[in-house]
Formats: structure tokens, sequence, C-alpha cells
């Protein structure tokens, strides 16, 4: 596993990832700090925003990939860890802790989030508004449709 301010990511990488993590601006002063995600510093127009919270204990969250929409995952608040493949033999296992980081991922990029620390919050920005159809939850249908791509 390989740290990401904190966390760590195990990283089998064959050739250039759909996913990489950014660097979202903090402002750090005696009161305590901001984080801001503008325009600027995101990869796409933020469509759509969500969080997952009050995670059951041992719970694991995502196990789908999005076909059309380009995503940006920030632990909001304490640690997960998640792990992306692109369907095609490289996969990355990071664990994200830090607020002023977050993991863009492309579109069809499977994911699995586990290992959530208690009163995780997951913040996730999307480029698109929600549609069913883009989802793909089924591991062996995402590998048939990244295969027929």
């Amino acid at each position: 596993m390989i740290t990401v301010c904190g966390g760590s990511i195990t990283r089998m990488t064959h050739q250039q990832t759909p996913w990489r993590t950014l660097h979202v601006p903090t402002h750090t002063d005696p009161r305590g700090s901001l984080t801001v995600a503008e325009a600027d510093t995101l990869p796409f127009d933020i469509r759509r925003v969500y969080w997952l919270h009050h995670i059951s204990d041992g719970a694991g969250r995502g196990a789908h990939a999005t076909f059309g929409s380009e995503q940006v995952i920030v632990p909001a608040h304490g640690a997960f860890t998640i792990t992306v493949s692109d369907g095609g033999g490289s996969s990355e296992t990071l664990r994200l802790d830090d607020p002023g980081y977050g993991l863009w991922l492309g579109s069809g990029v499977w994911r699995d989030l586990t290992d959530f620390t208690d009163g995780a919050v997951v913040l996730v920005m999307s480029s698109t508004l929600y549609a069913d159809t883009e989802y793909v939850r089924d591991y062996a249908a995402y590998l048939e449709r990244v295969a027929a791509r």
C-alpha cells in the first residue's frame, strides 16, 4: 500500500489509469481548516454532490462502476479504503484519510469502498446527474462491458 497523506495505496498498474489522486486546496489557521473545491480545482463541472455517512460497522459501499460520468471521492471525515480497477489489469487499493485529497475516477472505473473508521463521511462530486442506466453493479457484467469497448 502507498500512503495518500496518511493513507496508503497498493499499486498494480500496467498503463495510464483512469484515476488519480487530486490535491484540494486547504487553508488552515488557528481556528481550523477550510478545504475548497472550485471549478479550477476539479477536472470537470460538478452536477451532483452526495455523501455517505452513518455507515454500518463492517459494511462495504460502492461495488459498481459508472459509465458516462467522472467523480471525485473525498474522505470528508475519518478514513476508508477504496479499491479501483479498470477491468483490464490495472488496479489500486488506497487508504484515504485526508480531506485535502480526493480520488478522481474517470468513466468506467470499478470501485469498492471498505474499512470505514467510526463516523467516516465520504463526499462524492460527480460530473453528471444520477442515471441508473450508467451504473453496472455486477462485476462479471462490468468485465464484459470493458472487454467490448
